[in-house]
């Protein structure tokens, strides 16, 4: 399974998980929606450095991988 992850912060960006990432769907980082799984989320998304460790894509490979049958979430920062 794939994840087709819309991410939030200073606008959407997107990227493709491998797996099943759909708990995280509408999980604001620094919201307290879900403190485990922001802790969770975080450590998928960056590195020690703060560094992302995932690949953004454009929209078109985006919308390829839910065509292809990647579910879809939202997930991020508070705008």
């Amino acid at each position: 399974m794939k994840t087709a992850v819309i991410w939030i912060e200073d606008g959407p960006q997107y990227f493709v998980a491998n797996g099943d990432w759909t708990r995280f769907n509408d999980i604001i980082i620094g919201e307290d929606t879900g403190e485990a799984l922001e802790d969770e989320l975080n450590e998928l998304i960056f590195d020690a450095n703060g560094d992302y460790k995932i690949k953004f894509i454009t929209l078109e490979e985006f919308a390829q991988a839910i065509r292809d049958g990647a579910q879809v979430i939202e997930c991020g920062f508070a705008l």
